[in-house]
């Protein structure tokens, strides 16, 4: 456990040291591009358009990124076996079971905060569209 510890820490170190390597390089890139615009341009123009061009690559790459992660979803949903997908309706029986009943049971002897939970999460609901569809989503499994 100690020698997984040991290396848990050394590869964090070491992600850690990239990173701070890579956002000086970027520094420096973003300080070189500035830089290269002010010989065609006045400082501050040359400022904003560098600024607007890293604003740019985050965007490219925080758009890259979410295709990666709807990708791999998208595959982690195809390989569901039957198996996984029968583990996952008996944990949701067992859970309604257990958990039901002592729901129940504290609706029974709380029936006025029972109310007025269920009118405010139904006025909630029904007065967002963004909460209905989170809702649905919720269900559904989307």
């Amino acid at each position: 456990m100690g020698r997984l510890i040991t290396r848990l820490a050394v590869t964090l170190a070491a992600l850690l040291l990239a990173a701070i390597i890579v956002a000086a390089a970027l520094g420096f890139l973003a300080f070189g591009v500035y830089l290269s615009f002010a010989t065609l341009m006045s400082a501050r123009a040359a400022a904003f358009v560098t600024a607007i061009a890293a604003l740019l690559l985050a965007i490219i790459v925080l758009l890259i990124a979410r295709g990666v992660c709807a990708l791999a979803a998208r595959r982690r949903g195809r390989k569901k076996s039957d198996r996984s997908r029968a583990d996952a309706s008996r944990l949701a029986v067992f859970l309604g079971n257990a958990l039901g009943g002592e729901f129940a049971d504290v609706a029974a002897a709380h029936p006025g905060t029972t109310i007025i939970g269920s009118l405010v999460s139904g006025f909630a609901v029904g007065a967002s569209p963004a909460m209905r569809r989170a809702l649905r989503d919720l269900i559904l499994g989307k």
